[in-house]
Parts: C-alpha cells; structure tokens; sequence
C-alpha cells in the first residue's frame, strides 16, 4: 500500500507542474478554460509519457529517467516562479463529496494491490515494460516476440513509475493512478445530484465510473486498454462541458485535439477522435488563425513523433500491423506475412471466433457467434447500446437541421469510433466505451420529453453502492495484501533455450512468460526465423535471410 501512494505522490506531482506550467506559459490569455485541474493532471501526464518515450529511443528508463524527470520538474517551478505563475493547491469539497472521493480513493489503491488477473499482461506487457527498464528501445524486436511491436505509448510511461531499481521489483500501479484521476474527476464535478438541470457531460462522467467499476479486476495489471477508453469518454466530456459552457475561443477546442493524438499513441482504436479537430480547425482557417493552427501541429507533431520513431525501431513500418504503410527499408523489418496474420487475428478474435482461416466471414456470418460469447453483461450494453445508436442517429439529422455544429460534431464521432470498433475488432474490452457513450447522448435527447432525473439519480447512488460494497463484502481478502509493497508478478513455468549464446526463455505450456524470465518468446518455433543482428540483445534481432521468401505467421509456422 506505501508503495502504491509513493508511486502515484510522484505521478500526480509531476504531471500536475508539468501539465499546469506548460497550459500556462502557452496559453496566458483567452484559455480560462484550459486552467483547470484536470486538464493540468491530463496535460502533465502526456508531457511526462512524451518523455519516457524520448529517453527510451536513446536510454534504458530507470534510474536516470527519474532523475531527468526531477530536473525538469525543478526547472519548470523556477520557470514558473520568474513568470508569477502559481497553481491552485486546494480544491473545495462537500462532505459527502469528500466521503465519497475518500472511500474511491482506498478502493482503488485495494484494486491496485490485487493479484493480477489480466490475460495479455503475462502474455506481453510485462516483458514490454521490462524490455524498456532495460534497454530503452530495441531494433527488430517484434521478430523475438511479435506482440511488442504493439507499441503502446502507455508502456513507456509504466516503466518509467516501475522504481524496480528502487524497489527491486518493477511495480504496476500506473492505471490505479488513472482510474483515481478519472474517478475523481467524475464525482467532484458531477452535477446530477444537485443541479436542477441535467447536463449531457454529466451522464458521460458516469459512463467513466461505470466503466472502472466495470473494470475493477484489470486495475493491478499493466494493460494499456483503460487510459485510452477513459482517455476517450474524458475527451467526449470536456467537449460537452465547453458546449454546455458556451465557450467561443478557439484554444480550448484545438486543445482538446492534442489530447486525441495522444489517446492514439496509446490505442489505435480511438484514432476516429481526430474527427474532434473539424471544427477547431475550421474556426482556425475562418478567423485566419495561422499560428495558432502552426502551434498545435506542433504540439500534434511532437506527441507523436517519438510513438512512430518507436514503431519503425521496434517492428520496421510506421504503424504495427499494418504493412500496408512500408516506408522503410530496414535490415530488422518484420515479415509482412507475419504483419498480415497479426492484424487479421486481432479481427478474428475481436470477434470471437479465433480462427484466422475465418478472416473473410460477413457481418451475417460472425455477428450471432460473436453476440453468444459475450457475457450476460456485455449482451444487454449491447442491445441497449444499439438501440441508442439508432436514436444518435435520429438525433443527428435533428441537430443537422438546427445547425448546432459543436453537438453534431460530438455526435458524430462518437458514432465513427462506434463504427470503427465494432467494424474492425470489436471485442469487448477494447470498445465498451463505444456503447456507453450513446446510450449517455440518448437519456440526455429524452430528457425533455421524460422526467429521467430520478432514474438518472438511481444509477449514480447505485455505482457509489458497488463502489462502497465491493469493500465491505471483501474486506477479509483485502486485509490479507500487503502493506508496504504490491504485489509482485506471478512466475510463469518456463524453460531455457540457447539462442546465438544467449540464454531465452520459451513458456512450457501456452504463451505467456510473464515477466522475470527475460527475455522470451512465446513460440519457440520462432527463434529458427530470426537471427541476432549483432553479438548482443541491445543490437536487435532480424529475420534469416532464407526465412525472408517465406509465407509465415507469427508463430513461426507457414500459413
């Protein structure tokens, strides 16, 4: 439990600076709407996960990475100080807020103490992280283990508050911060139990305390699929609260658009939130806005930038797994064979029937397959959620014809993203977001023709009920986790393979490895394909040349 709150003492203090000196220094005037906590949080945590992702491209990320990050946190506070900047310390709380924030807060650490229970964090998250703690970044590693070549920003970022050179093992409580950031974000600005009026951006805020909630048992892993959804419903609420605010400066909106850049590095799938930057960049050219338009392609340009320096380094195209976009001619390039067969599993088991030889399969094929597999939970989202997909449409004809353009745009995308998830991959951890959000758009258009307050008001007590009870009903198995350190990962059966001199690790049953035998692969076929590119692991690793003719997948074997 120490262990946990030092972590996240460190995180909030350096983004919480970070974030709130660089809103500040850029935006001194007309973005009132930008100095906000939240976005400072928001803000400062994309700044310092930019960070991790440049020291990765040149040094391992430990014990330096720290000290580097101290600096510029130092450097910011005396920049801030000769600017006469100061940020807000103290926020005003009621005393059922405070209850309220308090008891998520210990919930959340306890959710972030549990025993691990994610599938693809032993599959390969853990060894990403440790691969970053180690070596920064590595050319070609995706031909050791094809599943790093998902380069998500996010990994940088973990290992970075690992303090596994402090504490001797590499801690994972970066998305217990997350969900504490959101949590509270969501209930101390939630007006629903007190507000005469019912603001759309309200019933957002309690999709992201469903979807933690709902979500609970993935908090203690290192997954990189909770920032990105929560990221996306966060990006949707802001949007809705400047509507709601009549906010007419441009800033705040164009800003917004950074944060969608942002999401992507961390999850291709909410890539379709680059649809917000229609209208920002509309206003922008309308009123001749030349440098703040330079200024945020900037800013796009370098939160991206170091993700696909990242990407081309680790796997040799831009963008893993799709080979389509080959730009470059590299000794260490993944096969596109085995790019193909990555992409195409990814749809297969979005849809539940895992079997690549399916790939090709209609909507009318897979989708009854697909809906039998979901949980009991996931059938009614749903059916609920494609019930309100049908009225956003209906809804956004309607706001065509009153030409509420900021509404319509939000719409608009939400059901894009909808489209895209559900159209691609659509499992559900990787888009359960997508049917919460109309299912939010939907109560808010029926709200002036039903009174749904008092039903609205029931959903709210009862979340803060699951919250509280997940608690009680399991207090004896919380008292049992420790008190200082969290948990460390699981070992995983493994046994040894001589590669090239090097001794690699290949898991004895299934694919997962977990995260001490380092380094390892899941097939132990695929280590006859590739070869080291130097005498060491820091060099990389490339494809055989007699392998390079072959159509193989990621496992090594011929497809």
């Amino acid at each position: 439990m120490v262990s946990i709150f030092l972590s996240w003492s460190c995180m909030f203090i350096s983004a919480y600076i970070l974030g709130g000196g660089i809103i500040n220094l850029i935006y001194k005037k007309n973005a009132e709407n930008l100095k906000k906590i939240d976005i400072y949080l928001i803000c400062g945590i994309m700044v310092v996960n930019v960070y991790a992702e440049i020291v990765s491209l040149f040094f391992r990320v430990g014990k330096g990475a720290i000290i580097g990050l101290v600096f510029l946190v130092v450097l910011m506070l005396i920049i801030m100080f000769k600017q006469g900047i100061i940020l807000p310390l103290s926020i005003r709380l009621k005393w059922e807020q405070g209850i309220v924030l308090f008891f998520s807060i210990v919930i959340t650490a306890f959710w972030t103490l549990s025993k691990i229970n994610y599938y693809d964090t032993y599959l390969y998250h853990a060894q990403a992280i440790h691969w970053i703690e180690e070596y920064g970044v590595v050319k070609g590693l995706g031909n050791l283990h094809n599943r790093l070549a998902y380069d998500s920003a996010f990994m940088c970022y973990q290992a970075l508050f690992s303090f596994k050179w402090l504490l001797g093992q590499s801690l994972h409580a970066a998305n217990g911060f997350i969900c504490v950031l959101f949590l509270t974000y969501a209930i101390l600005t939630n007006g629903i139990l007190h507000k005469k009026k019912l603001d759309l951006s309200d019933l957002f805020k309690c999709g992201m305390v469903y979807y933690i909630v709902q979500h609970r048992t993935e908090i203690s892993s290192a997954n990189t699929d909770m920032l990105p959804m929560l990221l996306a419903v966060y990006i949707f609420t802001k949007w809705a609260e400047f509507e709601e605010g009549q906010v007419e400066v441009i800033e705040p909106w164009a800003f917004l658009c950074i944060f969608s850049v942002y999401g992507a590095t961390v999850k291709l799938s909410v890539a379709a939130l680059v649809i917000f930057t229609i209208y920002p960049l509309a206003l922008i050219i309308k009123n001749k806005k030349w440098f703040m338009m330079i200024r945020n392609l900037i800013g796009g340009f370098l939160v991206a930038l170091p993700f696909l320096v990242r990407n081309v380094i680790i796997s040799g195209y831009l963008l893993y797994p799709y080979p389509q976009i080959d730009l470059f001619s590299v000794d260490w390039k993944m096969l596109e064979s085995v790019a193909t067969f990555d992409k195409r599993e990814i749809i297969v088991w979005g849809r539940a029937v895992k079997d690549v030889k399916r790939y090709q399969e209609t909507i009318l094929e897979w989708l009854p397959e697909w809906y039998i597999k979901q949980t009991q939970t996931g059938k009614i989202l749903f059916i609920v959620g494609s019930i309100s997909t049908l009225c956003c449409i209906i809804y956004l004809f309607e706001l065509v014809r009153k030409k509420k353009t900021k509404k319509l745009i939000l719409v608009l995308t939400c059901l894009v993203s909808l489209c895209m998830w559900f159209f691609t991959a659509p499992l559900m951890r990787y888009g359960q977001v997508y049917l919460v959000l109309p299912i939010c758009i939907t109560m808010y258009w029926i709200k002036e023709h039903e009174k749904c307050i008092i039903g609205l008001n029931v959903l709210v007590s009862t979340i803060l009920i699951l919250l509280f009870s997940e608690y009680v009903i399991k207090w004896k198995e919380y008292t049992t986790l420790p008190l200082l350190l969290q948990q460390d990962y699981e070992d995983k059966e493994v046994k040894k393979l001589n590669f090239e001199n090097i001794t690699v690790y290949v898991p004895v049953e299934g694919d997962q490895s977990g995260y001490h035998p380092f380094p390892s692969t899941p097939y132990e076929k695929q280590l006859e394909m590739i070869e080291l590119r130097g005498d060491s692991l820091q060099e990389g690793f490339k494809v055989k040349d007699i392998c390079k003719g072959k159509h193989l997948q990621n496992s090594g074997k011929e497809w």
